[in-house]
């Protein structure tokens, strides 16, 4: 693991104006002002290297007229999170992309610290209702274990 802080910028692109670019721009800035040792901003990767979102309305067919690769950027990505990144941080919406979801659970795997931005849920509607069912089912358990049907039960 690299020493200092370095934050990786994860949220979603596909579907929204020129990618979301400008929300990247501004994360990158907060995170900057913020003091960590280096930012790892993706959006800033892809316009480095010839990307220009201006005008692009964010699906994957503009990125194909672009001769974008997301598995290479996906993969660079990643790399990054395993290498450098000693935390995330959740730009809103990240729940509704994909790619967002993996670099999160990459972050979580690797034990990153990871922080959600103003308004951004911290869990998917998915694991938010794992959750609550997980929940109902330990709550229905404990109480059946408390009463003489479930006693009965054991002692047949």
């Amino acid at each position: 693991m690299a020493e200092g802080h370095h934050i990786y910028i994860a949220g979603p692109m596909r579907g929204y104006p020129e990618f979301n670019f400008p929300a990247f721009f501004d994360a990158e800035l907060i995170a900057e002002a913020a003091g960590y040792d280096s930012v790892f901003n993706p959006a800033r990767r892809d316009t480095d290297a010839g990307f220009d979102p201006t005008g692009l309305e964010g699906t994957m067919e503009e990125l194909a007229e672009h001769d974008f690769s997301l598995r290479d950027a996906l993969g660079a990505d990643t790399a990054w999170i395993c290498s450098t990144a000693t935390a995330i941080y959740m730009l809103e919406g990240w729940e509704n992309s994909s790619g967002a979801r993996a670099e999160r659970a990459l972050a979580l795997a690797l034990g990153h610290e990871v922080i959600y931005q103003a308004g951004s849920p911290g869990r998917t509607p998915d694991e938010v209702t794992a959750y609550e069912q997980g929940r109902a089912d330990g709550e229905a358990a404990a109480s059946r274990s408390f009463t003489g049907e479930a006693a009965g039960e054991v002692a047949r």
